[in-house]
């Protein structure tokens, strides 16, 4: 299996499958890399060029490349998040979520849909990596040239074939933070919850703030998912250089 992210190389290797550890290279830092080499027991680079290399070991060596959006399994196991939310609570009215590629809020669609159907979801992605929510707004695919926000997951160029239509047909607003106001949701929920968010776990804090006006009065979730945060974005953070 070739994996993307942190979980996966977690637990393929707790039952022992072959990994390669794929990460682009433009949000790979030195801290990551060495946290991934430590789960994943290997001493591999991380930080290729993750398509290019992936498409060739998948080649070469037999193994099934596993996106992080792109697949209908990671969006099934992305969905549970909002049913088990549901469970605990089932009179929420919306629901907030960070999209990067979409599957959380694809999962968090198809969720409602079959059991609470007026509840609605918005999305919020990071304004200096907005490929999704430019395209959700124009009603194409647009790509974007880059994707230079502190909040890695969700720096993505582009939509996917997967999610992209269901977040067009399913998001009832969409809505993009500023590298400030993702930082001031992290700073938050720190010091009011004592919950350490990496960028995109704080988005849909950010993203509950913009739409504040949409959503007064009603019940909301928001998804803290996430705080691979490095320690020197940290403290950039805490130090208000962000």
């Amino acid at each position: 299996m070739l994996a993307s992210r942190f979980a996966e190389p977690f637990g393929g290797g707790r039952v022992a499958w072959q990994l390669g550890l794929l990460h682009d290279a433009g949000k790979a830092s030195c801290e990551w890399q060495a946290r991934l080499r430590e789960v994943a027991d290997t001493d591999r680079p991380v930080g290729w060029d993750h398509k290019l290399l992936g498409a060739r070991l998948a080649r070469e060596r037999g193994l099934t490349t596993i996106h992080s959006t792109n697949n209908r399994h990671v969006i099934a196991g992305a969905a549970t998040l909002t049913l088990e939310t549901l469970e605990d609570r089932p009179d929420l009215d919306a629901m907030v979520v960070a999209v990067g590629g979409g599957s959380q809020s694809v999962g968090a669609m198809t969720v409602t849909r079959a059991i609470r159907p007026a509840m609605r979801v918005f999305g919020v992605q990071a304004e200096r990596a907005s490929a999704a929510h430019d395209s959700w707004h124009a009603g194409r695919a647009i790509a974007t040239s880059s994707a230079d926000t502190f909040a890695d997951g969700l720096a993505t160029r582009n939509v996917y074939a997967l999610t992209f239509a269901a977040l067009r047909e399913g998001l009832s607003g969409f809505v993009t933070a500023s590298e400030a106001e993702l930082a001031e949701a992290l700073l938050l929920l720190l010091s009011a919850t004592h919950n350490l968010a990496e960028g995109a776990g704080a988005a849909g804090l950010a993203g509950l703030f913009k739409l504040r006006e949409t959503l007064r009065g009603k019940k909301v979730a928001i998804v803290i998912s996430g705080s691979n945060i490095d320690r020197e974005t940290l403290r950039r953070i805490v130090n208000g250089q962000i």
